[in-house]
């Protein structure tokens, strides 16, 4: 993760202050909180889980809005070894859910994940 910073402040041109600074401000205020009060209404019919393709310090960082108390299940790809679209990221997700692939909805913004859900038949919304 320090590495990864190093080289966003590099190709910037950020002096040392700037990236941290930089690195705080990607974690603060963009969270869509009314997205959130809704998921916690699904909670008590739904098994729910994300799939993130973040890094190793993504976890800690979101602990504020992405947590257990939201989620059953956080798969961070950095934890995992391995990205979205790879079916296995996926399969570890219905494993920790203890779901198949045809009783789940994944959703999201990228098509090539959502396709690649779908081949595992997982019903799928862009």
């Amino acid at each position: 993760s320090d590495e990864k910073w190093m080289n966003i402040g590099s190709l910037l041109k950020l002096s040392d202050n700037g990236i941290l600074e930089l690195r705080q401000d990607t974690w603060s205020g963009w969270w869509d909180t009314e997205l959130f009060t809704y998921i916690h209404t699904l909670k008590p019919n739904y098994k729910l889980g994300i799939i993130s393709d973040a890094s190793s310090e993504t976890r800690e960082k979101v602990k504020e809005w992405i947590n257990e108390d939201l989620f059953e299940v956080i798969v961070i790809s950095a934890e995992e070894r391995v990205c979205k679209p790879n079916p296995l990221i996926y399969q570890i997700a219905l494993q920790k859910l203890a779901v198949e692939a045809p009783a789940s909805v994944f959703i999201d913004d990228r098509i090539k994940n959502i396709e690649a859900a779908q081949s595992l038949g997982m019903k799928a919304i862009h």
